[in-house]
């Protein structure tokens, strides 16, 4: 409970961060340059105003824990997960952009 509106680039240069609590801010934007904290095993950023997350997000690969409720993120992406937990964070990429390409498949 910081109510901080933004994340400077700068922090996401710490080499060992772990465990990132994040949750009840103000947030609206996470920095792509998140991608930075390689060793990153668990992310908190409940309770923000987050439509989405970077696209670099994929790239930590040790990530374990997300966790991401009472943001405002697409409902879509909780639908699907709410009863049963993804393989990967790219899986939970993947249904997603499966989905939206379905949903708007235009046929002639």
């Amino acid at each position: 409970f910081c109510l901080i509106h933004y994340i400077p680039d700068g922090f996401f240069s710490l080499p060992s961060i772990e465990d990132l609590n994040l949750s009840y801010n103000h947030l609206t934007e996470l920095p792509a340059s998140v991608v930075h904290l390689s060793t990153l095993q668990s992310l908190n950023l409940e309770g923000n105003q987050l439509p989405a997350l970077p696209f670099s997000i994929l790239g930590l690969t040790k990530i374990q824990s997300l966790y991401m409720k009472n943001n405002f993120t697409s409902r879509k992406l909780w639908e699907h997960y709410s009863s049963s937990s993804p393989l990967s964070l790219k899986d939970m990429c993947a249904k997603i952009v499966v989905d939206f390409e379905m949903a708007y498949r235009v046929t002639c």
